[in-house]
């Protein structure tokens, strides 16, 4: 079964908001884990066995949750397709 990685946005009211999938897909969850424990090393880090969604990162207010993949739009670029290469998604409004 392949793998991606939904983003969501934090919202002041403690709820999180869908804004889409990245583009990049992975054979296992793990691989899924470790994609971004790489670019995300000052958040706690994603695993199979404790989570397999981020907390919210107080800079972006993205969160980042591995997902099974079926037919979902990848819209969102990889972070290391990113142009700001910051954890930010440059392609879409956050306000």
């Amino acid at each position: 079964m392949p793998y991606i990685l939904e983003v969501q946005k934090y919202n002041w009211n403690s709820l999180s908001e869908h804004v889409g999938y990245m583009n990049i897909v992975f054979e296992t969850q793990q691989d899924a884990c470790d994609y971004y424990n790489k670019f995300n090393p000052h958040m706690p880090q994603l695993s199979i066995i404790k989570r397999l969604c981020s907390d919210w990162d107080s800079k972006t207010y993205l969160m980042y949750v591995v997902r099974e993949h079926f037919h979902e739009y990848l819209g969102i670029l990889s972070f290391e397709n990113n142009n700001n290469n910051n954890n930010n998604i440059s392609n879409y409004s956050l306000n």
